[in-house]
C-alpha cells in the first residue's frame, strides 16, 4: 500500500514538473511564449532553431531547453538575440558544423527534452530541426513539430478562450485541429 502511494505521488510530481515548464514565469525581458517544441536532443544529433522576424520592428528572441523531468537546462536571457525585421538567426543546442549557429545553448547531453521559444513581441517564425552536428552538409536532418503556445492551452483545456479552434492552431500537417 505504501509503495503504491509513493509511486502515485512520484508520478504526480513528474507530471507537475513537466507541466511547470510550460506554465512557468517568463524571464525578463521576454513577454511572449510563442512556440513549444518536443523531442529536443543533444546526443550525437543537435537541435537547431532557425527563427525569422516577420514583424516590422526588432524583436528579442530566446530559446529555453528543458530536460526530461521539466528542469530548465539553460538561461535563455544569456543567449537571447535582438533580431531586426526580416532577419533570421539560428539557435542550437550546441555548435553544429553544417549550420551557422548564432547562439549555442550548451545544454549538455540530452536524450529527450523540450523547448520553448520566447520573445519580446509576436511576429517570429521558427522551425526546429534535428541534424547530424559533425557533417557538412548534415548527413541526416528531420523536422520536429513546433506548436503555438496557445494551441497547447487548446489541448489542455479542450477549447480556445472563445471556444473556436482554428486550423492555424497547429502549424504542421500532422497537427489536428479540434472543433
Amino acid at each position: 500500500m505504501r509503495a503504491a502511494f509513493l509511486g502515485v505521488l512520484g508520478l504526480v510530481c513528474v507530471v507537475a514538473t513537466a507541466q511547470g515548464q510550460l506554465d512557468s514565469a517568463l524571464p525578463a525581458p521576454f513577454t511572449q511564449h510563442l512556440w513549444t517544441v518536443s523531442g529536443v536532443v543533444n546526443n550525437g544529433l543537435v537541435t537547431v532553431f532557425p527563427c525569422t522576424n516577420a514583424s516590422d520592428s526588432t524583436v528579442t528572441v530566446g530559446v529555453e531547453v528543458f530536460g526530461p523531468a521539466g528542469t530548465s537546462l539553460n538561461d535563455p536571457t544569456t543567449t537571447a538575440i535582438a533580431v531586426p525585421p526580416g532577419s533570421t538567426v539560428i539557435f542550437g543546442t550546441k555548435a553544429a558544423a553544417g549550420f551557422s549557429v548564432d547562439a549555442a545553448l550548451n545544454v549538455g547531453i540530452l536524450h529527450a527534452g523540450s523547448a520553448r521559444i520566447l520573445a519580446t513581441n509576436k511576429g517570429i517564425i521558427c522551425n526546429a530541426i534535428l541534424a547530424d552536428w559533425q557533417s557538412v552538409p548534415p548527413s541526416s536532418m528531420a523536422n520536429l513539430a513546433i506548436i503555438k503556445r496557445w494551441a497547447y492551452n487548446v489541448a489542455r483545456l479542450g477549447r480556445r478562450p472563445n471556444a473556436q479552434t482554428q486550423a492555424s492552431d497547429c502549424c504542421l500537417a500532422d497537427c489536428v485541429s479540434r472543433a
